[in-house]
């Protein structure tokens, strides 16, 4: 809700015809279930959903202005990767490349989307009970979470 709260109380400079930039930080979680990250899971679906209503509502009114929806998974280089430690010089890539989909006025930016996440999508959409299981076997194999 703090996202929805300040996209609420910049909602005037970011409907207007001046240049306003604002990007969330949302997750791939939130375009599919996701075992064992429920909950995470379903409150980035709902900020997803919300900042893609937003941002009708801004192109509807003739606003240039546009919500970056950036929805990377695991991020190399932080401390949810890196056994709680933050390596700027590693995350200096995808900094720069969410700053330039800002600037541009994109509103969705997933990082590696055609390396790994356009067939995770697709097998999710076209099937996303199997999706579901594929995933939760995934996480128990690769040790991210314990099935105890």
């Amino acid at each position: 809700t703090a996202v929805m709260r300040l996209i609420h109380r910049f909602y005037g400079r970011i409907s207007s015809s001046d240049d306003f930039y604002c990007g969330v930080m949302v997750s791939i979680a939130g375009f599919m279930s996701s075992p064992f990250f429920s909950v995470y899971g379903a409150s980035k679906a709902a900020l997803r959903i919300f900042i893609e209503s937003v941002n009708v509502e801004l192109e509807k009114t003739g606003s240039p202005n546009r919500i970056l929806n950036v929805s990377p998974g695991s991020i190399k280089g932080t401390g949810f990767s890196s056994n709680g430690k933050t390596d700027l010089l590693v995350t200096q890539g995808l900094a720069r490349e969410i700053v330039s989909h800002l600037e541009a006025k994109d509103d969705l930016f997933i990082p590696q989307y055609e390396e790994v996440y356009r067939t995770v999508l697709e097998r999710y959409h076209d099937d996303f009970r199997a999706e579901g299981r594929h995933s939760y076997d995934y996480k128990i194999n690769s040790g991210r979470v314990s099935n105890g």
